[in-house]
């Protein structure tokens, strides 16, 4: 949670609100991000030194 959401040339696009760990996808996060960023887009979470690359989809998230 806090983790910065950036788009391909770095800029801050979001944040995320929630993150869990899910037994059936994984780990998985709920943002709020620009409305211009499509799904299937790949984003970068930052947070502190730590960076993981992510995928925005919509809700409900799709079958793993």
């Amino acid at each position: 949670r806090g983790a910065d959401v950036r788009d391909a040339s770095g800029k801050v696009v979001g944040d995320v609100r929630s993150a869990v760990v899910s037994p059936r996808l994984g780990g998985i996060a709920i943002a709020m991000i620009r409305r211009e960023l499509a799904d299937g887009v790949e984003v970068e979470l930052v947070w502190g030194d730590a960076t993981q690359r992510a995928v925005i989809v919509p809700l409900p998230f799709p079958e793993g």
